[in-house]
């Protein structure tokens, strides 16, 4: 709420963040409380550093039309530190994170083959450009290994790998989830970022953009554990929007939604889940949190 009234109180026309921030917007912010608020010279809501979910713009652009904020204004974005942050950017409520900066080449590549795929298929995000960086510091062999990437078959100048995953589609990149991150769970993968999703929409009390979904050890590789922050104003000892009711709603939400049947779910306190100086999820670490106890759970269940 804080960033918004600033929006409206000095007319600011540029603002953003990643996804959850919109999301929180629209969940916290009473219909009272943006009666009061004019967002009408907000020309440029930039929305990136995660993925960018169309319920969430769609949402804000119904919540916030009332205090004038114009639909147009957002600019879905894709970037990342090595190719000096900007990648794509487009223009509107749509999913697709836009078409390439001024001078840059994207490439939707083959994991096995190396080559381009073909159209409308899914690949690793490789990029060309002015934008890309030389490397990382003292680091040959990593900055070979990541900027140095050619096409198959092609004597086309290197790439930068980006490690994610995508399609182009519409002439827009879509971008579908991180390499590292895919979780294989009966033959079949899922990006934990739709699970994530699927959670945060199973209860009122777990905080947007606060929840990691991960792969957890086991004899056949196929465990899945889920960690979820809880709101601070709830849920309370007793009723029906207890902890193990909450628990309940995910499990249950995830196995409709995904097929899956999870192993654990821990419900931690606000702020526990381990995030990046960019806010962006750690799964790993708070996987291993989990596992080696740094991370309490409030509340806590295992298969």
């Amino acid at each position: 709420m804080q960033i918004s009234s600033a929006i409206s109180a000095v007319g600011a026309t540029i603002s953003g963040g990643p996804n959850f921030a919109y999301e929180l917007c629209v969940r916290r912010v009473s219909d009272q409380e943006r009666e009061g608020l004019d967002l009408s010279r907000w020309r440029l809501a930039f929305n990136g550093a995660e993925p960018i979910r169309q319920s969430t713009l769609d949402a804000f652009c119904h919540a916030f039309a009332s205090s004038g904020f114009d639909a147009g204004a957002f600019r879905p974005c894709y970037g990342l530190a090595e190719a000096t942050l900007l990648v794509t950017t487009g223009r509107g409520a749509t999913p697709a994170c836009g078409h390439p900066a001024a001078g840059t080449t994207i490439q939707i590549v083959d994991l096995h083959t190396l080559r381009p795929c073909e159209s409308s298929a899914p690949g690793e995000i490789w990029i060309s450009g002015p934008g890309v960086a030389a490397g990382y510091w003292n680091q040959p062999e990593t900055t070979a290994a990541t900027f140095g990437a050619r096409i198959a078959g092609s004597g086309e100048g290197t790439y930068l790998r980006t490690g994610d995953l995508g399609v182009l589609r519409d002439e827009g990149l879509h971008v579908t989830g991180r390499i590292k991150d895919i979780l294989i769970v009966r033959g079949i993968k899922h990006f934990p970022q739709d699970i994530e999703g699927t959670v945060e929409r199973a209860s009122q009390w777990v905080r947007a953009g606060c929840c990691a979904v991960f792969a957890m050890p086991g004899i056949d590789g196929d465990k899945v554990g889920v960690a979820a922050e809880l709101d601070s104003a709830g849920p309370g000892p007793g009723g029906a929007d207890t902890p193990d009711a909450v628990i309940l709603n995910i499990r249950e939400a995830i196995g409709a939604a995904h097929g899956i049947q999870v192993s654990a779910v821990a419900l931690v306190a606000p702020g526990a889940i381990p995030k990046t100086t960019s806010g962006k999820l750690q799964r790993f670490l708070c996987r291993e949190g989990l596992l080696n106890g740094r991370l309490t759970p409030v509340s806590f269940w295992a298969a």
